[in-house]
């Protein structure tokens, strides 16, 4: 079986060594150097998969012979990265740039204050670092965080089946969008049965888990009520959350091997939360 769907690839991910190789996927030239390794996934696939210098690349068959190939590039998501959050990347650059300057030009005050006089080069190395070197350096250390968080993200989303939930009812939002102290994040939003569902991942905690959230409405609730909640949900990865009631589903759940069955499981959870009197959160 490995051996037909390794037959069936291009000739640059037949490569078992890591030579480097030029092979169009998905309508782009790609230089692979990597050594790909033989795989069967969840979803029956054979084929290869591995790491090209532009990020993660997989090609395989499905039983019934169509071939599916996967790039997750990170300079793809840099660049998306910095197409989403320009502006704030320019705020956070003024904004670190002129607090820096201002707390070194408040400690040359005070030593100016008590006769202490900088010669003018250790001045204006100070005032560039503080101005230029510092925000910079945090800019990219941000950068290089988000543009991992968003692939991360990207990953997740990408993952059979989650990946036709844009095709069941589901479209792409910006969390933070209007917010400039925080970078934006790609979320999935629908609703089901009247209630309004977000779908995220936490990429610091939990990288291969979805969360869905149905917003719910804002009720007062004892400490022994939330604690038979808890126990009763904890079985089924639901959550109570602060704006609603959580499903995670991780993304290499290997029961979950359709869009059918992801659409049972989140349809599971709705009835769950109806059972236990939570309403859908009214719309402003």
């Amino acid at each position: 079986m490995i051996a037909n769907a390794h037959a069936a690839l291009p000739k640059a991910l037949r490569a078992t060594a890591p030579p480097l190789r030029s092979e169009r996927v998905e309508g782009r030239r790609m230089d692979i150097r990597i050594s790909w390794q033989p795989r069967i996934n969840r979803n029956g696939y054979t084929g290869f998969c591995g790491l090209s210098r532009f990020g993660y690349l997989s090609a395989f068959r499905n039983r019934e012979g169509t071939r599916h190939t996967r790039t997750l590039c990170s300079i793809d998501c840099m660049k998306e990265f910095f197409q989403l959050n320009k502006t704030k990347i320019v705020f956070a650059f003024k904004f670190t740039s002129v607090l820096f300057l201002a707390l070194v030009l408040i400690a040359f005050g005070i030593g100016y204050l008590n006769g202490q006089v900088p010669e003018l080069t250790l001045f204006l190395t100070v005032i560039f670092g503080a101005g230029i070197g510092m925000p910079l350096f945090i800019l990219v250390v941000g950068t290089v965080r988000g543009t991992w968080d968003l692939h991360k993200r990207r990953k997740a989303f990408s993952t059979h089946p989650f990946s036709e939930l844009l095709n069941h009812g589901f479209r792409e939002q910006l969390k933070n969008d209007k917010n400039k102290w925080q970078f934006c994040e790609p979320i999935l939003t629908g609703q089901i049965d009247n209630f309004e569902i977000i779908a995220e991942v936490d990429t610091q905690h939990e990288p291969d888990i979805i969360k869905f959230q149905a917003l719910t409405e804002v009720e007062v609730i004892g400490k022994d009520e939330v604690r038979r909640l808890t126990r009763k949900f904890s079985t089924d990865d639901i959550d109570l959350d602060f704006q609603g009631v959580s499903k995670r589903i991780s993304v290499k759940n290997h029961r979950m091997n359709n869009v059918t069955e992801l659409s049972n499981e989140l349809s599971r959870f709705i009835r769950t939360i109806n059972q236990e009197n939570f309403k859908p959160k009214k719309r402003a």
